[in-house]
C-alpha cells in the first residue's frame, strides 16, 4: 500500500489523515489550507476541486521549471559549441603556421 508524508512532522504514514487528527489534533483540511495557503469551500472539499487546482498549479510550476532548465541547458550547450569552435579555429591556425614554417625550410 502507498504511504504519504505528513506535511507537519515529515514522517511517513499509510493514513496521514488519521495521523493528523490523532497525532497533531488538527483537521486535515486545516493542514491543507495552511500548507497551500488556500481556503477550501465546502463544495471544493466535496468535489476535490482544490486538489485538482493544486495539481494543475504544481504541474504548471514544474513545467515552467523544466522549460527554464531546458533553456539554460540549451544556452550552455551553445556556449560550449562556440568555445569548441573557437579553440578548433585557434588550433587550425597554429597548425597551419607550423606546417608553413616546416615547408619553407
Amino acid at each position: 500500500m502507498d504511504t504519504v508524508f505528513c506535511p507537519i512532522c515529515g514522517k511517513e504514514y499509510k493514513d496521514v489523515n488519521m495521523h493528523i487528527r490523532k497525532g497533531h489534533g488538527l483537521e486535515p483540511e486545516e493542514v491543507v489550507e495552511e500548507a497551500f495557503r488556500t481556503k477550501l469551500s465546502p463544495q471544493e472539499r466535496r468535489q476535490g476541486t482544490a486538489q485538482k487546482r493544486r495539481v494543475d498549479e504544481t504541474m504548471a510550476r514544474i513545467n515552467g521549471n523544466a522549460r527554464a532548465l531546458r533553456d539554460t541547458q540549451r544556452a550552455r550547450m551553445n556556449g560550449l559549441r562556440n568555445t569548441w569552435r573557437e579553440r578548433q579555429r585557434d588550433y587550425d591556425k597554429v597548425m597551419k603556421e607550423r606546417i608553413s614554417q616546416i615547408t619553407k625550410k
